[in-house]
């Protein structure tokens, strides 16, 4: 496996942005988004989790199923990122940002979500977080990855329903729908 510097320029600059997002516009506005960022929100109203710790706990336990699945060349390509978006999250932490109305707080974390994916798989990595169990069932059945990340994050989105209502589900699929567009581009780009 070749990892040349514009592969680790692109996995750094992905998972920057994945943290932007989440530290600075999803998680302060409480935006139900896709991923990791969406389950802690819900678990944070749930059980009154810090956001923070369930991100960590679900990056590592996701790529140990990746590894599990995957293999190992799955796991040379994502512990990168493994390790530097948790690390990107406490960095940023310290730079607080005014928290906007969640409508615009989702479709720019949706964007960056989607963007920092698609130059994380673009460097021919994987942010380790919720695009693995698309990845697992690409493996397997063969479906397109891009459709799969979006059912995942849509489930996603859904489970807040049950305790946020109608109006924080529709902005979540807003960010979900920006993170599919955004994800599309990135990975278009030369």
């Amino acid at each position: 496996m070749f990892v040349n510097r514009r592969h680790i320029l692109l996995l750094a600059v992905g998972n920057l942005l994945l943290a932007m997002a989440s530290s600075w516009f999803l998680l302060p506005s409480h935006v139900i988004g896709g991923g990791v960022n969406g389950i802690a929100v819900i678990l944070e109203k749930v059980f009154n989790l810090e956001p923070m710790m369930v991100i960590n706990i679900l990056i590592i336990a996701c790529f140990l199923l990746g590894v599990l699945f995957l293999g190992r060349e799955f796991a040379v390509k994502t512990a990168a990122s493994t390790l530097l978006y948790p690390l990107f999250l406490q960095l940023i932490a310290f730079i607080s940002l005014p928290v906007l109305p969640q409508l615009a707080a989702s479709i720019i974390g949706g964007l960056l979500t989607g963007f920092g994916i698609g130059l994380i798989m673009r460097s021919g990595g994987s942010s380790g977080g919720m695009d693995v169990p698309p990845l697992i069932l690409h493996k397997y059945f063969n479906l397109p990855v891009s459709v799969l990340v979006f059912i995942c994050d849509s489930f996603i989105v859904f489970g807040g329903l049950i305790v946020y209502g109608w109006l924080p589900v529709l902005i979540g699929l807003v960010s979900v729908a920006a993170c599919s567009k955004a994800l599309n581009f990135a990975l278009q780009r030369p």
